[in-house]
């Protein structure tokens, strides 16, 4: 046996049927029997006894005990016997059933009931080919729920089993745990029970640029100058000449300057005359073929194959009937990214440099360098332009979107821009296909701009030479229904954060759902299987001013706030704000009167500060933007989230646009504000109980949540049901009901 097996169950079920097992051996399972040896002192008894009916048949006995050399001796002779197999599941849902409440209960799992129920749900949407929205809280077991249901869909479904099932997510880590984890624990669990007959099959795909070059690499060693290169980076290098993996996410040791040299390259990967020998083409041509069970990727390089397809190009994925898209709520996001266009200052820059060539002796190069210096020229004066147009008004700590306006010359700019490139595809060298491809595609971006089709706005406006002019089709709701909904495949999509109080209509809009029929969506929403109501208390204090982070006042109090709960938790908290300013502010004001804790600060760009929190023993985190979700700090550590001010969305152009499409500002308030705010409000609050033994509270210092207040209601229906108060004073008599004494005796 590969694993520790619990078989405490099934033994218990055979003695309630007085089967004489105490002294006996467990030999083997095969489906729903098990073969027992016993020893008498002088020879080793062999029985078959079915765990699921408590029949039992004699097999044979020996003087010797069988080896497992041997098992095949007995393996056929129970295949004879009518007690074999006339009980096992014979359809999907008693298969799922028969998984959850047999298998893995003997492999140490617990029963849920609600997690079997959503696989059942999941596998009937892949039978009926339709589309599921499961909102499914932490702790329930959606990752297996979705696993079990696609093996028992490809059991059951024979036609349809020599195709993986894709498995798209937000994050590497949980592609990693399905692949290295989770697929491989499942697969021997079933191999044990003969409910497969060969382990399940899997892989990461990712772009191009995450897998390693041969060829680049052997060339970037060989002119390396070894007086210019740290000792430590070439070994790296040189290691990894000898080794088998091509994923430079799993190579360690090799830096991001590197990494961009021996990548690799789509354009050389066409020219390339080692194509034939190379590592990466053959992991290519592996993966497209149908044999592997299931393919996992990133929510990108799913809408890119969806892409390629819709243009009529190769498809990255192998033909499939079956998606599920486990964090759906981050599928709008990358399809934004997918489906938009970004251009970069800094990159025009470097592509208009590239032109110029080393050695200005022929007209050809006077004139190659002249168009290259318009194109930075007009470069400049775009970008300039743009961030003129920013309005005054916006605080650039508030936004990572800004608004601009396209003006006539502005336009002007970008027309100079797109002639002068396409006059370096007449002069630009022939022969570097990489280059001319390069420059094509940015005339192609650019004149994306030219479209009045789009919403567009900067990013990083106050970098200089770093501007980013960024943009997203008007219809891309309507284009994302069309592409992903219409197809005749099953789609399983699945998140703590699709419904808004037991309402999936926002997210159903929002992914263009409308083009699809009706019939086809079946939508389920779980409860949390940890008990909140003894083990969570939800403050929201009853006298609390209007939140605004421009009120000197507003901010002294809420400071004085914050201090307070940090003190009545003994830290072992997280204070979650809305952003960076105020963050900032209060941080300072803090830091030189809670000298007894450890006070962590999450800045912009600081992907280490989670880990310094974790390393602290009563820590206080002051944290926004990605601490919001996918945090996961289980235990005593987090013990009290503070969330400073209700996660309402900050206007941007996109935001903008959508208040266009509605009647009045009160309309679009209640269609996309609120469900916005409650979603991220979900996902923030959900930071705090990560285990069914954890404990906490959640404050929220928002008067537009307190009690009578416009939005009081929506907040507390959109949490999971807990204790409610408005007194500070249950904060200390909670923690004290459910903390040690070492809670609060903890030094920083």
């Amino acid at each position: 046996m590969k694993r520790n097996i619990n078989i405490e169950p099934i033994l218990q079920k055979l003695k309630n049927k007085d089967l004489k097992i105490l002294d006996s051996n467990l030999i083997l399972f095969m489906k729903d029997c098990i073969v027992f040896e016993n020893y008498t002192g002088k020879t080793y008894t062999y029985r078959v006894i079915n765990y699921l009916t408590g029949d039992c048949k004699y097999l044979f006995h020996k003087r010797k005990p069988i080896t497992e050399d041997e098992h095949e001796i007995f393996e056929n002779k129970i295949k004879q016997f009518k007690i074999y197999g006339g009980h096992y599941p014979t359809n999907g849902e008693e298969m799922i059933r028969f998984i959850f409440e047999y298998v893995f209960r003997i492999f140490g799992y617990s029963i849920r009931e609600e997690q079997i129920d959503l696989s059942i749900h999941m596998y009937k949407t892949m039978i009926n080919t339709n589309i599921s929205l499961s909102d499914v809280p932490v702790g329930l077991g959606k990752t297996h729920a979705y696993l079990v249901a696609a093996v028992v869909h490809n059991l059951y479904a024979r036609e349809l089993s020599s195709k993986p099932v894709i498995i798209t997510t937000s994050n590497i880590e949980l592609q990693r745990a399905i692949v290295n984890d989770y697929l491989p624990e499942i697969s021997d669990m079933l191999l044990q029970f003969g409910i497969i007959d060969k382990p399940l099959t899997s892989v990461i795909r990712k772009g191009k640029d995450n897998y390693l070059c041969d060829l680049r690499l052997k060339n970037y060693i060989q002119n390396i100058d070894p007086k210019k290169k740290k000792l430590d980076e070439l070994l790296v290098l040189r290691r990894i000449e000898t080794q088998d993996e091509i994923d430079l996410d799993e190579l360690k040791g090799v830096t991001q300057y590197d990494r961009r040299r021996i990548s690799v390259n789509y354009n050389s990967c066409q020219v390339c005359l080692k194509k034939n020998t190379c590592r990466y083409q053959s992991f290519m041509k592996q993966v497209k073929k149908p044999y592997l069970d299931f393919q996992v990727c990133n929510h990108n390089y799913y809408l890119a194959d969806v892409i390629r397809r819709k243009r009529n190009l190769s498809p990255l994925l192998p033909e499939h009937n079956t998606v599920i898209i486990d964090e759906a709520h981050k599928i709008i996001d990358a399809a934004r990214q997918m489906y938009g266009v970004t251009v970069s200052q800094r990159e025009l820059y470097t592509l208009a440099m590239k032109a110029i060539p080393k050695k200005l002796k022929t007209k050809e190069a006077i004139q190659l360098k002249a168009i290259s210096e318009e194109v930075i020229k007009y470069s400049n004066k775009l970008f300039g332009e743009l961030i003129n147009n920013i309005p005054k008004h916006i605080d650039r700590d508030e936004t990572e979107k800004f608004e601009t306006v396209l003006s006539s010359i502005g336009r002007l700019y970008l027309s100079r821009i797109i002639s002068n490139l396409q006059e370096l595809l007449r002069y630009a060298k022939t022969e570097d296909k990489r280059y001319l491809s390069e420059i094509r595609r940015w005339i192609k971006d650019l004149y994306v701009f030219q479209d009045w089709g789009i919403i567009y706005w900067l990013e990083q406006p106050f970098l200089k030479g770093q501007c980013i002019l960024a943009s997203i089709p008007i219809t891309l709701s309507k284009e994302l229904g069309l592409d992903l909904w219409q197809a005749n495949d099953s789609k399983i999509l699945t998140s703590g954060t699709l419904a808004v109080n037991n309402d999936f209509e926002y997210i159903k809009k929002e992914l263009g759902m409308q083009v699809t029929l009706l019939s086809r969506i079946n939508q389920v929403r779980k409860e949390s299987p940890f008990n909140h109501k003894d083990n969570c208390l939800l403050h929201i204090p009853d006298k609390l001013p209007y939140p605004s982070y421009i009120d000197k006042n507003y901010l002294i109090n809420i400071t004085n706030r914050i201090e307070e709960l940090i003190k009545v938790s003994n830290g072992h908290a997280m204070v979650l704000f809305t952003s960076y300013k105020p963050l900032k502010v209060v941080f300072e004001q803090l830091k030189p009167r809670l000298k007894d804790y450890e006070l962590v600060q999450m800045k912009r760009g600081k992907k280490d500060a989670v880990i310094e929190f974790k390393k602290t023993r009563k820590g206080v985190f002051f944290a926004t933007g990605s601490a919001w979700e996918g945090m996961n700090i289980p235990g005593d550590l987090l013990s009290h989230l503070i969330i400073v001010k209700l996660p309402f969305p900050i206007p941007d152009p996109i935001s903008e646009y959508e208040r266009t499409m509605y009647a009045s500002m009160e309309d679009y308030i209640e269609a996309i504000v609120i469900p916005k705010m409650l979603i991220k409000l979900r996902q923030g609050a959900g930071r705090l109980i990560r285990t069914e033994t954890d404990s906490g509270v959640i404050t929220i210092l928002d008067a537009r949540a307190s009690k009578g207040s416009k939005y009081h209601l929506q907040v507390i229906e959109s949490l999971p049901q807990c204790r409610l108060t408005g007194k500070s004073q249950d904060i200390k008599r909670f923690f004290e009901e459910k903390k040690t004494d070492t809670f609060f005796k903890e030094v920083g």
